[in-house]
């Protein structure tokens, strides 16, 4: 048990720490050494699984890594943030995700794919079927039921309603981003599709709330939602489009 700990554990470090190719060659060798010897005589020869991952891997690549980490985390707490203390902006949100999506792009790259869903983790593939559905049913609403709320005012509790759910849902959708990002690095690059469509329904959701904040009763229902409608299916079409791309 402790041999499988202590690779286990190394493991883990060299999938967060080196770039995948790279961590399924270390491990194919370290896997091999391992099995002629105890856990006790393998840390004693190669000290902590991090330590012997840290002592072959490309210093800048690490920086490298951690910064967009902690690009995104930033990113994505600010949309909760900002979503907390109702200040929307869709415009801002819209460009910084399409820089941190350009930056996913460069640093994992793209790799033409017969099937890209050949091999698809199912749990990936749930969740970017609910993150599809969320930003489908985000173009619905926009469509149908908006004009209905602008119109009737016996209509507000159900507004409260969907403004306390588009709130949480840009909470969710930040933490599953940043799970898709690590799990990118972890597992399949793949899961970065999974950040695209996160931030797809982020830039949405603050797009809806943008506009039931400011709605001007000077504006008939339909230029209300004329000047807003165009950004909100552009983002779902540019969100799926880019996310089918990152299965590549």
């Amino acid at each position: 048990m402790k041999k499988i700990g202590y690779f286990k554990q190394l493991s883990l470090a060299a999938r967060w720490f080196l770039p995948h190719k790279e961590a399924v060659v270390i491990l194919e060798d370290y896997q091999d050494m391992l099995s002629e010897m105890d856990d006790g005589k393998a840390k004693e020869k190669f000290g902590s699984p991090i330590h012997a991952v840290l002592a072959v891997a490309n210093r800048r690549e690490i920086t490298g890594w951690h910064l967009l980490v902690a690009a995104a985390a930033v990113l994505l707490f600010f949309f909760v943030h900002w979503t907390a203390h109702a200040a929307f902006y869709p415009v801002a949100a819209l460009s910084l995700s399409a820089l941190l999506i350009g930056a996913l792009f460069l640093w994992f790259g793209c790799d033409v794919r017969v099937n890209p869903f050949h091999g698809l983790p199912r749990p990936l593939l749930v969740l970017l079927i609910l993150a599809a559905g969320y930003i489908a049913a985000l173009g619905g609403g926009l469509i149908f039921f908006l004009p209905r709320l602008l119109i009737s005012p016996c209509m507000f509790n159900e507004g409260v309603l969907l403004v306390s759910a588009l709130r949480m849902s840009i909470v969710v959708f930040a933490i599953l981003g940043m799970l898709g990002l690590i799990l990118a690095r972890m597992i399949d690059r793949r899961w970065r599709a999974l950040i695209v469509l996160s931030l797809a329904a982020i830039c949405m959701s603050i797009n809806f709330l943008s506009i039931l904040y400011n709605m001007n009763p000077t504006f008939s229902p339909a230029d209300h939602l004329f000047a807003n409608c165009q950004e909100c299916l552009f983002v779902a079409a540019a969100g799926i489009l880019t996310a089918g791309v990152s299965l590549c």
